[in-house]
């Protein structure tokens, strides 16, 4: 199913689109790759941006901690 991405910030949008590129080339991301990806300097910031996706039921995680995407998101 594909949603607007009305509710998702950017922040949220860029962490989700570097996300989908790993999983694509069949890895799931690290928060430390997600961390460096965005620039941040704490991988916090980058777990509570996973977080907070999964709490709006665009990721999930694994048994094994991979994250896969439940809802297909336009990204503009």
């Amino acid at each position: 199913m594909k949603i607007q991405d009305n509710n998702l910030n950017k922040r949220e949008l860029d962490a989700l689109r570097h996300i989908r590129n790993y999983i694509v080339h069949g890895q799931s991301p690290s928060v430390r790759d997600i961390q460096k990806a965005l620039g941040y300097d704490s991988p916090r910031s980058a777990a509570l941006l996973i977080d907070a996706l999964i709490e709006k039921k665009i990721l999930s995680r694994n048994s094994d901690g991979n994250l896969q995407i439940l809802q297909d998101v336009a990204i503009r």
